[in-house]
């Protein structure tokens, strides 16, 4: 785990309004290392997704743009990419799993049509029906699709959502890809099945020796997945840090918010902790610190101009002037 896989620099993706134009991704920087799980955490509209499709330019261009950055991945700028050699890289290097199968999964196919349809799409040896069809089943089976025989001519709607979320998983492992995107692939299921893809995501890294990127705005669940976890709010990276650093020595008003509300078996609460207020919507250029109206320590310093991401620690960063302090 030395080698960095992918590497991005100042990343800036700005949605475009009428009348605003929005800092969706702001200035993001990081590294990811081979075989490493990297979580990006935050509330909604905090800009993790946007992250996670500029990576592989999945954008609508009609309303975002990548406006700076740089994506290094195997000595190419996917940021500067053509389409054609987009083409070989989503699906086959980078494979992203999205929120909601049901709406991912296309309803006039069956599902084992459809992870055909990938390995057909990148396959670079043409491979014949009944060695394709071995494949499939092969890959429903490590997914844990009961049956796979019978369920590879099953259409989207007959399979629960856990099933549905597995088939999404079978897809993006139709080509072995070296990084694997989870955007909230737990969302729309219940807790028990929560666990179990979780579960399973985490052994097929291990077998397929992926890097994974884990997107979620539960800390709770990057808890027992992620190596490293980047906090995100407002477009930014508010703080970025080993698990150990964020849940034990978290540094930004805002981490510590996110731990303060996971709800614990310890405590006896009549109710759950909450940020106050919600994610505003910021314009460019960004002036004050993205978190001071909703920051329980913010002076009239915080809001001067944005800080700066700082060293706080080995390998542990901080967008916060106070975050040498140590709060009670």
């Amino acid at each position: 785990m030395d080698e960095n896989i992918i590497e991005v620099r100042g990343l800036k993706t700005y949605y475009y309004t009428a009348t605003k134009v929005i800092p969706a991704a702001d200035d993001v920087t990081f590294s990811m290392k081979k075989g490493e799980v990297l979580g990006i955490v935050g509330e909604s509209g905090c800009g993790k997704t946007t992250v996670a499709r500029s990576l592989v330019r999945l954008i609508n261009k009609n309303t975002a743009r990548i406006e700076a950055g740089e994506i290094l991945f195997d000595n190419m700028d996917l940021s500067k990419a053509t389409p054609r050699e987009l083409s070989h890289i989503r699906g086959n290097r980078i494979s992203m799993i999205f929120q909601d199968p049901f709406v991912s999964l296309s309803p006039v196919y069956t599902v084992g049509n459809q992870i055909a349809e990938v390995m057909r799409a990148h396959s670079k040896e043409k491979i014949d029906r009944h060695e394709e069809r071995r494949i499939i089943i092969d890959l429903m089976k490590k997914v844990g699709i009961p049956s796979p025989e019978m369920r590879i001519k099953d259409y989207p709607y007959q399979l629960s959502g856990g099933m549905q979320q597995r088939i999404m998983i079978a897809i993006a492992l139709a080509c072995r890809p070296d990084i694997l995107i989870a955007d909230e692939p737990t969302t729309a299921l219940d807790v028990t099945v929560q666990a179990q893809v979780l579960e399973l995501i985490r052994d097929l890294k291990d077998e397929f020796q992926m890097s994974v990127i884990l997107i979620s705005h539960n800390l709770g669940i990057v808890a027992n997945m992620c190596d490293r976890i980047l906090v995100m709010y407002g477009g930014a990276v508010v703080e970025e840090g080993s698990c150990y650093d964020i849940f034990k020595n978290p540094k930004h008003p805002y981490t510590r918010g996110l731990l303060k509300a996971i709800p614990s078996l310890s405590e006896d609460r009549d109710e759950l902790f909450s940020i106050p207020g919600t994610v505003p919507t910021f314009t460019v250029p960004v002036t004050t610190c993205r978190f001071a109206d909703r920051c329980p320590h913010a002076t009239e310093q915080c809001r001067c101009a944005e800080p700066e991401l700082r060293d706080v620690g080995p390998g542990h960063k901080a967008r916060c002037v106070f975050a040498d302090r140590e709060w009670d």
